[in-house]
């Protein structure tokens, strides 16, 4: 068994976004056009969906400056992966909360 990010970077923002509350947020801003989520910043009491975007490349407030990867926010929103655990074979299998 390894410890670390998960496989593939989509699931685990796939599983994050999934989390977040869109406050309203239109279909085009989810994902947007750049590939960026625009939801309510899980830190403080926003709301206003344009101040809050996450991707691959991680996350940003604009109101509140709170920022960091894409695997910070799924712990901070209780989806980090347990575990990973490699199959004999080649594939990974990860193991989500």
């Amino acid at each position: 068994m390894t410890h670390g990010a998960p496989t593939k970077w989509p699931d685990l923002l796939q599983a994050v976004t999934q989390r977040l509350d869109r406050g309203g947020s239109p279909d085009a801003h989810f994902p947007d056009r750049d590939g960026e989520y625009w939801a309510l910043c899980p830190f403080h009491a926003d709301k206003h969906p344009e101040n809050f975007s996450v991707s691959e490349a991680g996350y940003h407030c604009f109101a509140c400056g709170a920022s960091g990867g894409l695997w910070a926010l799924a712990e901070k929103l209780g989806v980090a992966p347990l575990h990973r655990c490699t199959v004999v074979g080649g594939g990974t299998t990860t193991h989500w909360r």
